[in-house]
């Protein structure tokens, strides 16, 4: 193999990258023509800087003015509060209620407002006329305690005709008894039936006399149906410590007695009406008879009853005889029709003479003869 002479190689490698060299000079695209520069000494003219004028600022518009209104409209002049013994001033609803026709309590023809209704109503009035008064706590006391002040007042002022709901008649109606009976002349006051006790009733007469063989008194008291656990009020002693408006009663002249009295510490209540000019009954308005046990029957005519009379002669008392007898003992005997023929034909007596609302009525009134206590008894003083 020849023998290789390295700088030989290094000269023929030199001469052929020089002549590549050359080649791809040639071979290159022509420059541009070469710019022309400036003298060293030519200056600049700025460029004008550029002012900005800023628009002008837009007055705030004010406001636009609220459109003109038209005349405000009043507001309703508020009604003056409810008058308790005013019922020009009670909500119309009230005095519908409160002023219906007698027949209408317990034979309605439409409708009325509800009886718990009208109660809460007149008893917000009754707080708000006691806070009047002055009296203490009127606003916030118990229903019992606000009943108490109420009759309280009333009999101070004994002027004052109270209002009572129905409510509260038929609580006063149906609540506890206690039968009077007199030893040796001396009265403790109660209900008198028709066989009086000339002692002091047993525990066993108690329970007799309140049976449904003996107390079957069955009759409405402002449209609901009391069965009621004792016997009707055969004739009352007791104090007269208010005077009630009468509701539910066609006598043009009527009022309604709030009794009281007391046995063995123990307070009772009723309430009895008196008419002081005639009252027509209607056919189908119950009383009450003694007839086999106090026993309710509806009766068959229409009938024009007695009033209430002073005593036992002809005299009639009148509502001031009642206004000076409160604080009294006074006694309220019962009574009516001696020959009533019943819708189912009997002919019986009337025992107890009932209102159209179904409030037990006085056939007579004794204020006199009536034996007085050192001090009266009053259901506040307990």
């Amino acid at each position: 193999m020849p023998r290789i002479n390295p700088s030989k190689n290094h000269f023929a490698a030199f001469v052929i990258l020089l002549t590549c060299a050359i080649f791809l000079a040639g071979c290159a695209p022509a420059s541009p023509a070469a710019t022309t520069l400036l003298p060293e000494t030519a200056t600049f003219t700025p460029l004008p800087t550029l002012t900005w004028t800023p628009l002008p600022s837009l007055a705030p518009t004010a406001s636009p003015s609220p459109l003109p209104t038209g005349t405000p409209t009043p507001s309703p002049t508020p009604e003056p509060p409810a008058d308790l013994h005013d019922i020009a001033t009670w909500p119309e609803n009230m005095r519908t209620y409160y002023e219906r026709d007698p027949s209408e309590w317990n034979h309605p023809t439409q409708e009325y407002m509800s009886d718990s209704e009208f109660h809460s109503g007149l008893i917000a009035m009754r707080r708000a006329f006691l806070a009047e008064q002055g009296v203490a706590d009127a606003e916030t006391m118990s229903e019992q305690d606000l009943f108490l002040a109420y009759v309280q007042h009333g009999y101070q002022h004994p002027g004052q005709i109270l209002k009572l709901s129905p409510i509260e008649k038929r609580n006063i109606m149906t609540g506890p008894f206690m039968p009077a009976f007199s030893i040796r002349g001396v009265v403790t006051p109660g209900i008198f039936f028709e066989n009086r006790f000339d002692h002091q009733p047993t525990q066993e007469e108690l329970s007799y006399i309140q049976s449904a063989e003996y107390a079957g008194m069955q009759n409405h008291v402002f449209g609901e149906l009391i069965e009621f656990d004792r016997p009707a009020y055969g004739g009352t002693i007791a104090t007269l410590v208010g005077l009630v408006e009468s509701v539910g009663r066609r006598a043009d002249d009527s009022i309604e007695c709030l009794m009281y009295y007391e046995q063995q510490g123990q307070g009772y209540w009723a309430i009895i009406s008196v008419a002081f000019t005639p009252e027509q009954h209607l056919a189908g308005e119950e009383f009450i008879s003694v007839y086999y046990g106090f026993k309710t029957f509806t009766n068959l005519h229409n009938y024009e009853g007695n009033p209430t009379w002073l005593g036992l002669g002809p005299g009639r008392p009148t509502l001031q005889n009642f206004v000076d007898n409160i604080g009294r003992r006074i006694w309220l005997k019962s009574g009516g029709e001696s020959s009533m023929q019943t819708s189912t034909g009997e002919i019986v007596s009337v025992g107890t003479e009932l209102t159209a609302s179904g409030i037990e009525c006085a056939s007579n009134v004794i204020f006199d003869s009536v034996s007085q206590p050192p001090k009266p008894e009053l259901p506040w003083d307990n």
